[in-house]
């Protein structure tokens, strides 16, 4: 049986996605940068005589970090969104945080990132299943700037699964 390979002729664009989260709808306006995790796992070793030897299927999957950069809105809209989030997550104020976090969007949210092909069509979806956020970075704001470009901040997810569809 042959193996039927298509070479395609154009390069990943990394300018061509689109990146939603229903939970959050600010921050998926406002994204500028994505990445796919990446995977690990260690081998296993075997001891013999002479050396060691690794084998492969033993470990547990890492999955790397999902992270993005978002450009602030003046509302502060999207970063109120991660705020509260994590702020649900880890030491509310009251129980009135904790309660719409769970009763409401709950605890983790589903991810979309779709990547476009050169002609702007959806060639590929990465989905995020199970994430929620781990870190959300500093918002700095200098009046030394001399472009300006909006202000930024990077917000890192913690993610337990994810599947390609090509």
């Amino acid at each position: 049986m042959a193996l039927n390979t298509t070479i395609r002729q154009n390069y990943l664009t990394p300018t061509n996605f689109k990146f939603n989260i229903k939970r959050l709808p600010h921050v998926s306006f406002f994204c500028q940068n994505v990445n796919i995790p990446g995977l690990s796992f260690p081998p296993s070793e075997v001891q013999t005589p002479f050396k060691t030897v690794y084998i492969a299927g033993h470990g547990k999957l890492d999955i790397g970090t999902f992270t993005i950069t978002a450009a602030v809105d003046e509302n502060m809209s999207n970063y109120l969104e991660i705020y509260n989030w994590m702020l649900g997550l880890t030491f509310p104020h009251d129980f009135t945080q904790y309660a719409n976090l769970v009763s409401g969007d709950g605890l983790y949210s589903d991810a979309t990132l779709h990547i476009m092909s050169n002609s702007k069509n959806p060639n590929v979806s990465v989905t995020l299943k199970d994430i929620f956020p781990v870190a959300m970075s500093d918002i700095n704001m200098s009046v030394n700037q001399a472009d300006t470009e909006p202000a930024t901040f990077d917000i890192s997810f913690q993610v337990n699964s994810f599947s390609i569809n090509a």
